[in-house]
């Protein structure tokens, strides 16, 4: 199964400093984790890039990953 990595601030509404997920796509992701952990309907997953095993992508809304992958919620980069 694919591994979720949560920051510290994702890790207090989630009470887990990882989980393990079944999906292998973005939508598929969100989803799980919401119905795994209530408290994340308002830490604004969506507005977050995903780090999928080291590559950042800023607009994963179409992502699909492999089983075995390790992903990150981080800030999105902005230009400045």
């Amino acid at each position: 199964m694919a591994v979720v990595r949560f920051s510290s601030h994702l890790e207090t509404l989630t009470g887990a400093l990882e989980t393990e997920v079944k999906a292998v796509s973005y939508r598929d992701l969100i989803q799980e984790l919401l119905e795994k952990f209530p408290n994340l309907k308002d830490a604004g997953l969506q507005d977050l890039a995903l780090a999928l095993d080291g590559e950042l992508i800023q607009e994963p809304l179409l992502v699909t990953f492999s089983s075995t992958a390790e992903l990150h919620f981080v800030p999105k980069l902005a230009a400045g």
